[in-house]
């Protein structure tokens, strides 16, 4: 399913070359699965060349849902 999810967003992209790396930003929350399933999702976006990239843990102006709630 999230090999499906990454050909999603590079269809998304579909101009960009497909070797050219796209970063996913994510923030840090518990809610996101243990250590282990995010570092399968890594490898698996990676093949994609996608790379995640994760926020400070409570970061309230790094993520734009939260910014937008608590404001």
């Amino acid at each position: 399913m999230l090999s499906k999810a990454a050909l999603s967003i590079r269809r998304k992209f579909n101009y960009l070359s497909p070797t050219t790396t796209l970063y996913l930003q994510m923030d840090n929350a518990r809610g996101h699965g243990s250590d282990e399933a995010k570092q399968q999702y890594i490898q698996i976006l990676r093949q994609h060349h996608i790379e995640v990239v994760f926020q400070s843990p409570r970061s309230l102006e790094c993520n734009m849902l939260d910014l937008g709630f608590w404001m």
